[in-house]
């Protein structure tokens, strides 16, 4: 059953910030070819302009993949008055309560390199098919694999090509979206940054700035998903950053610094290179569990001893979502309820608290490639099942996507059966 998506009488952009955004956003294109000021600039933006993000009022039905096209929305040509806020309709589409489900290249379509695009197209049709037996109503789609698209990238050449027997390549996420669009099912992409990996973008420095822009505008452009979320955008624990980028563009500012607003700066130009394709699109930030502990940050969750966001990958998680930088959060929160360092049940509530705060809201991504494996804490067969009760109890949480199709499907020792029934 279709939920109705929430209306925005009054745009998420304030008139009297229109201005100041366009201005930072030029510099970040400029970002690591100039020297000192544009990073506190972009700083000063993130930390001090909370006015950037008013209010959602009433709510209105939109269908999934069926948004306002830009040519409704006032343009550069139209008069803007700098105190009051533009008077727009804003149309997200998206359910009021997520019921969702990954479909990963790699894990649950195209398992094996040397796989046609029949068979693929064959494998995401019964996925459907079951998706829609078991009530689900969204699907998040990543883009890419292992840092490569899933599509023939203009200039390019790390494409992934799956080949159709008459020698045409298959869009793997196109066919996603035509399947979704087919059964009225919510899609949202994921654009992952990849600045946790040895061999990802690093947008300290100019040439990973560049290819995120470019990833992320190119991705936007091409598939007309409901939404969007960026994903991995920290650094890896113990390293990243380039340190020669640091010296010549703030040296002296303090690496660390250095490296929190290099971070900022790409995640801030990836989510307007995306409203501009469309200012409808859902825009949300796929979180690691963690921003801080509170050993670290007084501010932080009652955990311990897992990788944190802001101290461990230099990406301010929290302040991105203080400043209404996205539209909505979904943790990545991976913990068995009974995790000795980060319960899920910790995690849930310290997101539900921001979420609250800032009026947004909160999805939980859980692993179900981890149900009933031997891991401490996943072995019964009802871990997804209370993670799902504990997020019931939670306001601000507005649904749940679970991380493999393929796994759900399994449905190992009864787990999906239970799952479906809370």
């Amino acid at each position: 059953m279709q939920k109705p998506a929430r209306k925005i009488k009054h745009p998420r952009i304030l008139a009297g910030s229109i201005t100041a955004i366009s201005v930072i956003f030029l510099a970040v294109a400029v970002l690591l070819t100039i020297n000192n000021g544009v990073l506190a600039t972009m700083a000063a933006f993130i930390s001090g302009n909370s006015d950037v993000i008013s209010e959602p009022s009433s709510d209105t039905e939109s269908q999934p993949s069926d948004l306002p096209d830009e040519s409704s929305i006032p343009g550069d040509e139209d008069p803007i008055d700098n105190e009051d806020p533009i008077d727009q309709d804003i149309l997200f589409a998206r359910p009021d309560m997520m019921k969702g489900v990954w479909l990963k290249a790699g894990t649950d379509y195209y398992i094996s390199k040397t796989e046609s695009g029949e068979t693929v197209e064959a494998q995401i049709d019964e996925a459907f098919a079951k998706i829609a037996q078991w009530g689900f109503n969204t699907v998040i789609v990543p883009v890419s694999l292992d840092g490569r698209p899933l599509y023939i990238s203009k200039g390019d050449g790390n494409s992934i090509s799956i080949k159709n027997e008459d020698g045409t390549d298959l869009d793997p996420p196109a066919y996603i979206l035509e399947c979704a669009k087919e059964r009225g099912i919510y899609t949202y992409g994921v654009i992952d940054f990849r600045v946790n990996a040895k061999d990802g973008f690093d947008p300290s420095t100019k040439e990973g700035a560049a290819a995120i822009h470019k990833m992320t505008a190119e991705a936007a452009a091409r598939y007309s998903f409901d939404g969007w979320m960026l994903d991995n955008t920290g650094y890896a624990a113990g390293g990243g950053g380039s340190y020669a980028s640091y010296m010549s563009v703030m040296p002296g500012g303090g690496f660390e610094r250095f490296q929190r607003e290099s971070i900022t700066a790409a995640v801030i130009d990836a989510v307007k290179a995306i409203k501009d394709i469309n200012v409808n699109l859902y825009v949300g930030l796929l979180a690691d569990g963690v921003w801080a502990h509170s050993a670290s940050d007084e501010r932080g969750s009652k955990t311990n001893g897992v990788y944190e966001s802001l101290t461990d990958g230099f990406a301010d998680t929290r302040a991105w979502v203080e400043n209404g930088l996205f539209d909505f959060v979904m943790v990545k929160n991976h913990y068995s309820t009974l995790d000795a360092s980060a319960p899920f049940g910790k995690v849930l509530e310290w997101w539900a608290a921001l979420c609250k705060e800032t009026d947004i809201p909160l999805y939980m991504s859980h692993d179900s490639e981890k149900a009933c494996s031997t891991q401490p804490g996943w072995k019964s067969p009802d871990q997804l099942t209370q993670q799902v009760l504990a997020c019931k109890n939670t306001d601000e949480w507005k649904g749940s996507s679970f991380t493999s199709f393929a796994a759900l499907n399994k449905n190992a020792l009864g787990s999906t059966t239970a799952l479906l029934k809370a």
